[in-house]
């Protein structure tokens, strides 16, 4: 962000012209780029006119459930319960590979959807992306320990996987987009 009007409710952001997305790049060093580049983006934020994470995914889970009885459900329902959500960062909200893009010789974010939350909350997303990598428990588990090995929380980055894949994936019905079914692979197998 370079501006912002409050008044106006009004941003002006750093334009990007991408050449390439961050999907383009190999696993490990796109997970370590992710990383790299999130670092500078999550700040301390004491408020503002920014959501909080764990009170919209109570509200989405609540509404889930009276949806579905999907038992998925109820184990997001208690994931989030038991882990007492740390606020106090804006994080990126829809932060993967694809909204990755080099510019200029460094990598920006694009489309931003701003919540307050921690640094474990936001990664979640690089589990069940790019769409073109072959989703595994072995390649779920290798990209957990990478992210616990830079010095996230890997049980925390476990639980808000199961929350917010649960919530993005749910209610999966025939023809549901790939994006869900590879959201509910992801809780599964961290759920194994």
């Amino acid at each position: 962000m370079l501006r912002r009007d409050r008044a106006r409710r009004a941003l002006l952001i750093e334009r990007c012209v991408p050449g390439h997305d961050l999907s383009a790049i190999a696993d490990r060093e796109a997970v370590r780029i992710a990383l790299a580049t999130g670092r500078e983006l999550w700040r301390p934020v004491a408020g503002g006119p920014f959501r909080r994470a764990a009170d919209e995914l109570r509200r989405r889970l609540r509404d889930l459930a009276t949806r579905s009885d999907h038992p998925l459900v109820g184990v997001a329902i208690d994931r989030l319960a038991s882990l007492a959500p740390r606020d106090g960062v804006l994080v990126h909200g829809d932060y993967h590979q694809h909204n990755l893009l080099r510019h200029a010789g460094r990598w920006l974010a694009i489309d931003p959807k701003p919540l307050i939350a921690e640094p474990e909350f936001d990664v979640v997303t690089l589990l069940w992306n790019p769409l073109s990598l072959t989703l595994s428990r072995e390649s779920t588990e290798r990209r957990v320990r990478q992210l616990g090995a830079a010095g996230l929380d890997g049980r925390r980055v476990r639980d808000w996987a199961i929350v917010r894949g649960v919530d993005l994936g749910l209610p999966l019905e025939p023809g549901a987009a790939e994006g869900a079914v590879r959201q509910l692979a992801v809780v599964r197998s961290l759920l194994e």
